[in-house]
């Protein structure tokens, strides 16, 4: 039942979101920062203050809104809304049925692979390709990563003729999933560069002219998914400091998170928390819920931000010692672990993850940084041939490559566009 205005008093957190998002859809009128406030914040205050009821009624919030009879109307629509679903969810267990959808799915890609000799029939190889993709989210959603990077692994990324370059949406949508699935089995590199391509791709849509062959609504969708896309690049570059990043993506990250990578860096779990929470997708249960326990389907999404944040909150003590590694070519080990605020056991934690990590060939880390350690003495070594300024270098004239390669792609589109 909702909660009467005589028996709630509100919090200041649900007065200030209130208020912000009825400047938003009311005055300011900011269609990104409405969604943010809804898409996030009302859930972290849900989640907080109302994890087994209603919001206060509207009655009880009219004041904080200025009692603007059209936003009371919309707040009712969507505080009712949610308990009718959950209730149409309870009536109906086999609305969401995964074994089906999974069928389904699975049909269609053979279907499509089957007919690849026949050039009559496009949209069913079509039909076939978009359920891999499609496919490869819900393998995703499930926590299943290696099987969804299976899935799509045979899809050139970088080829302007795969199909997934004909819708936007689509678009960011693989390479996404992808990143996150890359993240969670802790392959951090493999997840930056393509959620990196993310952030690319929206910025190219965003450059004068080249938003205006979107249909209506999708450069403003586009725009709040790369937001998620983002954060997760916070975390990532964040926990590969050796990894030089595109310069327009570094930009942008900083542009948005720079506050929360200098706390993510001083090692605040609240702030890795909150990042991958934001941009994380909605992980799912394989089995159906039980609706009527409150908050059932939270239990695999909570254990997958759990999961994922205590591997971005191990990886953080390393970073201080990595960079004291960067001052000296030998050094104490008891030194380092004073230097480095840990104990000495902890540093020897850290140091044998590191070595573990630098040498599985299944995370495909690119980190150069390699050390022995004899007794108590640590002696830093680098690449045979390479130092980090050297492969600096080497990212900065691919990158430049890139570029240059895709400038030249836009001019012959152009040339060919106006038949020259």
């Amino acid at each position: 039942m909702p909660i009467e205005e005589d028996v709630f008093s509100l919090p200041q957190r649900i007065r200030d979101f209130l208020f912000d998002i009825h400047e938003a859809t009311r005055t300011s009128l900011r269609a990104d920062d409405a969604n943010r406030l809804y898409e996030q914040e009302f859930k972290e205050i849900t989640d907080k203050f109302f994890p087994k009821s209603a919001w206060p009624d509207a009655k009880a919030i009219s004041e904080e809104v200025r009692h603007d009879a059209f936003f009371l109307h919309l707040y009712r629509y969507i505080n009712h809304s949610n308990p009718e679903n959950l209730e149409t969810l309870r009536k109906n267990r086999e609305a969401w049925n995964l074994e089906e959808t999974r069928d389904i799915l699975n049909r269609l890609i053979e279907a499509g692979r089957s007919r690849q000799s026949d050039p009559l029939s496009t949209v069913v190889q079509q039909f076939g390709y978009f359920a891999r993709i499609e496919l490869a989210r819900v393998q995703c959603l499930l926590g299943d990563f290696s099987t969804s990077l299976a899935t799509v692994a045979d899809i050139k990324l970088n080829d302007r003729n795969e199909l997934f370059n004909r819708s936007p949406i689509c678009h960011f949508n693989l390479f996404y999933h992808i990143g996150v699935s890359q993240m969670m089995l802790g392959r951090f590199e493999d997840s930056l560069v393509t959620l990196s391509d993310c952030v690319l791709f929206v910025l190219g849509l965003s450059k004068p002219g080249a938003a205006g062959s979107l249909r209506p609504g999708v450069a403003s969708n586009l725009n709040r998914m790369m937001e998620k896309a983002l954060a997760l690049l916070a975390i990532l570059i964040t926990l590969t400091p050796f990894y030089r990043v595109e310069d327009q993506v570094r930009a942008a990250v900083d542009a948005k998170f720079a506050d929360k990578m200098r706390k993510l860096v001083a090692g605040d779990v609240a702030t890795a928390t909150e990042l991958f929470e934001s941009a994380c997708p909605k992980f799912i249960c394989s089995i159906i819920p039980d609706h009527s326990v409150p908050r059932a389907t939270n239990d695999v999404y909570e254990t997958q931000v759990r999961g994922m944040t205590d591997k971005i909150n191990k990886e953080i003590p390393f970073l201080k010692v990595r960079n004291f590694l960067s001052m000296y070519k030998s050094i104490e080990v008891t030194k380092l672990a004073e230097f480095s605020g840990v104990s000495e056991v902890t540093l020897r934690e850290l140091l044998d993850a590191h070595v573990a990590k630098v040498s599985n060939p299944t995370l495909r880390s690119t980190d150069e940084l390699r050390f022995t350690i004899n007794g108590d003495l640590l002696v830093v070594e680098r690449g045979p041939n390479k130092n980090d300024h050297t492969l600096q270098a080497e990212r900065f004239f691919l990158s430049n490559m890139r570029k240059q390669k895709e400038l030249i792609a836009g001019i012959n589109k152009t040339f060919t566009d106006l038949k020259l």
